[in-house]
């Protein structure tokens, strides 16, 4: 009993001076962002206050990947930051500098061969060299070096997928876009309905939406237990309450595209492997929530202004944000005919009135003139000329292939929530790249980046089985 009470004592001295000397370093540490406060130098103060969670974050590719996917749902420009790269470059570059660290101390510093490599690397060599002959290489260089970061963002996810299970890594990226969805629910209806509501995240959250819906369906579908089902089908409604908020036509399309393919696919998967819960889950989504989603929306007086604009698909002659993306198109169709080999160089198209004068002239010219084309395909066609094009076309046929082969192969129940979240996934990047924006830049970039380094993680051979 005395050598316990003495071990007690002892232990109690111990921290008593472990805290004593902490709390004088501390101290001592506090005082260079103190003194940088007092002088009006807040931003040096703040990156100096940074720096010890910057090293924390380097030692986890875990945490570093939470602090990137969440930072990557805040849309924050420059001019708010006061630096042309945003938080989530930041964050991004703190994540892939974590895997590196990571992957050349503690493991065998050698490099796999994935089946998304090849079409990658094509992109990026069609890019670069539309960037060599580019009408002003000056404007190629932020978008090169954007396509170059996707594919290290690319291997940072499948090398994390290698450590941590890749249905967490997708759950958490669902989870967080649940979070930004609830808080634009609650601003569009407290609004009435009358604003278009993209959050905190901006015009990005249309892809999100356009990802995360069909996702938490799939999640829906095929969760085993019954509070899983409930609790992702709550999530489902909120995502898609959040999508319907931002009125996109694109989104919209894109869900009334996707959803029917994952219904009928997952219906027939689970057909073939005798999954009674998740045929009986598809049948009661066709039979009664979609009919209460239509009255609902149909019945309510918050939806008036998305009515008016499902109108203008209809209208006699194009107009308003129908008649921009259709001018975009002639233009971006013109400029590839400028230079179809390597076209008028990636980045380039804010200037296509300089190449194209008689855009000039145009009524809409106004609105074309530093736009992007909101057509990947036909922006890479003008930008990069045939080879981006062929590029990126069978990046989107190869992840659509590879989403297709895992959900054909995969028998075990366990894995098919992200079996069929992936394959979906894969599907909306595929047919999107025709007639929306983005996807390969910015916010949205990132997300191409977490879907295709799954996707080859779970489609290495060995790996068809990725567990939870």
């Amino acid at each position: 009993m005395r050598n316990a009470a003495n071990t007690i004592s002892l232990s109690r001295d111990l921290w008593k001076r472990f805290s004593l000397k902490l709390t004088f370093l501390l101290i001592l540490a506090s005082v260079p962002p103190v003194f940088l406060l007092i002088s009006n130098r807040a931003i040096p103060a703040l990156i100096y206050l940074a720096v010890p969670f910057v090293f924390l974050f380097l030692c986890s590719p875990r945490y570093s990947f939470y602090l990137f996917a969440a930072l990557n749902f805040i849309y924050a420009p420059y001019f708010m930051t006061g630096f042309a790269v945003h938080p989530w470059d930041i964050a991004a570059f703190i994540f892939i500098g974590a895997v590196i660290i990571s992957w050349f101390f503690k493991y065998s510093p050698t490099i796999d061969k994935t089946a998304l490599d090849y079409s990658i690397i094509a992109l990026i060599m069609a890019t670069v060299l539309s960037a060599v002959f580019a009408y002003k290489p000056s404007l190629s260089v932020v978008p090169t070096a954007r396509i170059i970061l996707l594919y290290f963002m690319f291997r940072s996810i499948y090398y994390l997928a290698g450590k941590m299970s890749s249905f967490k890594i997708l759950g958490y990226f669902i989870h967080i876009f649940t979070l930004f969805s609830l808080y634009n629910c609650i601003m569009f209806f407290s609004s009435g309905g009358s604003l278009r509501i993209f959050g905190i995240s901006g015009i990005a959250f249309e892809t999100f939406c356009m990802i995360g819906v069909p996702v938490s369906l799939a999640f829906a579908i095929w969760s085993e237990k019954k509070a899983g089902r409930f609790f992702y089908s709550i999530i489902f409604l909120i995502n898609l309450a959040a999508t319907i908020a931002t009125m996109s036509r694109g989104a919209l399309l894109t869900l009334f595209i996707a959803v029917p393919v994952l219904l009928f696919v997952s219906h027939r998967k689970a057909k073939r492997m005798g999954c009674n819960y998740a045929r009986r889950y598809v049948r009661g989504f066709v039979m009664v929530l979609i009919p209460l989603l239509l009255i609902a929306v149909v019945a309510s007086g918050y939806f008036l202004l998305l009515g008016e604009r499902l109108e203008e698909l209809g209208a006699d002659q194009p107009t308003g944000t129908i008649l921009l993306r259709l001018s975009l198109w002639k233009a971006a169709f013109n400029g590839f005919l400028l230079d179809p080999l390597t076209g008028i160089g990636i980045g380039n198209f804010r200037v296509i009135d300089d190449l194209l004068t008689n855009l000039k002239f145009d009524a809409v010219r106004y609105y074309i003139v530093g736009m992007s084309f909101h057509n990947v395909f036909l922006q890479y066609l003008s930008e990069t000329g045939l080879p981006g094009a062929l590029a990126i076309f069978f990046l989107g046929w190869t992840a659509f292939r590879l989403g297709r082969r895992i959900m054909h192969k995969n028998d075990q129940k366990s894995d098919m929530p992200l079996t069929a979240a992936l394959y979906i996934s894969s599907f909306v990047f595929f047919i999107t790249i025709f007639y929306m924006r983005a996807w390969t830049w910015g916010q949205e970039g990132y997300v191409l980046a977490i879907i295709l380094g799954l996707l080859a993680r779970v489609c290495r051979p060995h790996q068809i089985s990725t567990g939870r």
